[in-house]
């Protein structure tokens, strides 16, 4: 069975009661799918830049330790992909140092550590950002023309998740639930 074996008209759903939750499933769903593409992009075009296989998370991480040119802590990488999984995350950033794209700067204070790109990671991002730019930036243009109104829309929705989850950690147990 495939995506296009559903009738996406079709009203009935365990999700959708009335009209506003058929809009909102239905922003959900696109939402998935475009995350899931997105993230295919990203394996896919690192892939053809550099011939290194990474998973997105990787390349995620590897792209916001890049971001402003500005050396990293774990924190600021945790908090800026808006990602608890701490563990997850340090064993991107030995994968990425391993593969000579970052390494540790030396600390002054002793306290966290910083990480910030290698000539190498410059490179790979770069290629990365290239790539972008003649075959992703050309074809979303064809398609939206310079308007912003989905970012404004994605960002509300990942605050409406944001609220929602805190809801379901904090109240677990009144939901019905306990790990």
């Amino acid at each position: 069975m495939t995506a296009n074996d559903f009738d996406l008209a079709d009203p009935k759903s365990h999700f959708s009661t009335d009209e506003r939750a058929r809009y909102f499933e239905d922003l959900e769903y696109a939402f998935i799918r475009c995350l899931a593409a997105y993230q295919r992009w990203i394996e896919e075009s690192h892939l053809s830049a550099t011939g290194t296989t990474l998973g997105h998370q990787d390349i995620f991480v590897l792209h916001t330790i890049r971001l402003h040119e500005v050396p990293k802590t774990l924190s600021e990488i945790s908090e800026f992909l808006n990602r608890k999984d701490l563990t997850n995350l340090s064993y991107s950033l030995r994968k990425l140092d391993k593969a000579g794209f970052i390494r540790r700067v030396p600390s002054t204070s002793g306290r966290q550590r910083r990480y910030e790109v290698t000539d190498e990671g410059e490179q790979v991002t770069n290629l990365a950002a290239t790539l972008r730019e003649k075959v992703l930036l050309p074809s979303y243009a064809d398609r939206a023309q310079g308007n912003m109104p989905a970012v404004a829309e994605i960002e509300a929705l990942m605050e409406t998740y944001e609220r929602a989850t805190h809801v379901a950690v904090t109240h677990r147990t009144k939901l019905g639930r306990t790990r």
